[in-house]
């Protein structure tokens, strides 16, 4: 759920893309900052930063982000606070498309006509924790973040369902946190019925991700190769303990049948 979409290559066909934005002393390229003010001015959508952004707030890494993702556990239908987005986006100045709407998420896509760059925004609906809030500067701005907890818990669930560079890379920051099975137990926070079976394979299909996708997240070649050994660290513990679970289980069923 980082929620942050990888922006498209520029296959030849058409014009070159504009130059990315320069990055602030805030960590915020100049066109998230304005896209993002707008978003989080809204005090009924309750809508805070998730993803490599509130990582960053947190001081667990700093990359670079292509998208910025929302999440919020307000009482409003996500649709309902999709529409109120849309309508601050446009006041602010910025061309706005929605790519999906759906009840617990939702895409826009905000193109900034001062620098030509469109950026991907999600917005999630989930449980989030208000007590462990923290906050961002962004411009003369204040921006809410999620709770590093509910940040890594949403992380998990984004390489559940996506398995992209980035999450590899922003779980393997909270290893000095947090162990292989209470990141898992982060997860399942956000995502109840969190499929070990699934996470094993997500897990071991980053080994297919080439090493120019991580660098590009800022690593550089021992950086890579740490991030390899921790991933599959972890898929041999997760394995063992599954296959610990079925050993137990097989065990059991005489006593069940």
């Amino acid at each position: 759920m980082d929620l942050s979409a990888n922006p498209h290559a520029d296959d030849g066909a058409g014009p070159a893309p504009p130059a990315p934005c320069a990055t602030g002393s805030d960590g915020f390229s100049a066109c998230h900052g304005r896209a993002l003010r707008p978003l989080v001015a809204d005090a009924a959508s309750d809508l805070v930063l998730i993803g490599g952004h509130a990582l960053r707030a947190h001081g667990v890494l700093d990359r670079p982000c292509a998208g910025l993702g929302l999440a919020t556990d307000s009482q409003t239908p996500l649709p309902d606070i999709c529409r109120v987005a849309e309508a601050a986006l446009a006041a602010a100045g910025l061309a706005v498309r929605v790519t999906d709407r759906q009840a617990r998420t939702a895409g826009i896509a905000v193109r900034d006509p001062d620098c030509g760059h469109t950026t991907s925004v999600r917005l999630f609906k989930d449980a989030l924790d208000p007590t462990t809030r923290s906050a961002a500067r962004c411009g003369s701005a204040i921006v809410p973040v999620a709770g590093w907890k509910d940040t890594g818990g949403l992380k998990v669930r984004a390489l559940l369902d996506r398995g992209a560079p980035q999450d590899y890379v922003d779980l393997h920051a909270l290893s000095d946190r947090r162990t292989w099975p209470e990141l898992e137990n982060l997860g399942r926070r956000h995502a109840p019925e969190l499929d070990p079976d699934l996470l094993l394979a997500r897990l071991a299909m980053s080994a297919r991700v080439p090493d120019d996708r991580f660098a590009r997240l800022g690593l550089d070649e021992d950086g890579i190769g740490t991030l390899r050994v921790w991933l599959q660290g972890w898929v041999t513990d997760l394995s063992e303990r599954l296959a610990e679970e079925r050993v137990l289980w097989r065990s059991m069923l005489p006593w069940l049948s």
